[in-house]
């Protein structure tokens, strides 16, 4: 009897340090992703300050484009970075789309399952999710739907 005991107790314990282990392994990989990601946000974000203290104006480039009013999906920083750069360049900021219950003065914020006022494009700042934001986007709208990442790189 003891030890089936001793070798329950070994057990249980061998058993809680696999446990122990596999979480840690799981946060190191969310860790790893997020690390990843915040890198790419910040190649990006330098790559377009370093454009900008050329001279390059991204507003300018969408209304060479045609583009005068758009949307932003996504009213985090990113968002709000490019929504006071397109705005100091006369470019139309009609709404920002987002997944999140954002509360704004300036701007009307809705949820991509609300009807989309038209506009001459939708701007994703999320660029790693461009693919599947756009996706769902093209199945609400006729708006051309353009990655901030691939705008950034073009201008």
């Amino acid at each position: 009897m003891k030890k089936l005991l001793k070798a329950t107790i070994i057990i249980s314990g061998y058993v809680a340090l696999v446990t122990l282990i596999i979480k840690h392994i799981k946060l190191i990989e969310h860790l790893t992703r997020e690390l990843k990601k915040n890198t790419l946000y910040f190649k990006l974000l330098a790559l377009w300050e370093k454009k900008k203290a050329k001279g390059n104006n991204l507003g300018e480039y969408l209304k060479g484009n045609g583009i005068g009013s758009v949307a932003i999906y996504g009213a985090g920083d990113m968002g709000r970075l490019l929504c006071m750069e397109l705005e100091l360049s006369g470019v139309v900021v009609r709404y920002f789309i987002d997944r999140n219950t954002i509360r704004d003065d300036e701007h009307k914020v809705i949820n991509s399952d609300e009807e989309m006022e038209a506009v001459d494009a939708i701007i994703v700042t999320p660029f790693l999710d461009y693919d599947s934001i756009a996706t769902v986007l093209r199945e609400k709208t006729d708006s051309e739907i353009l990655s901030l990442e691939d705008i950034v790189y073009d201008y």
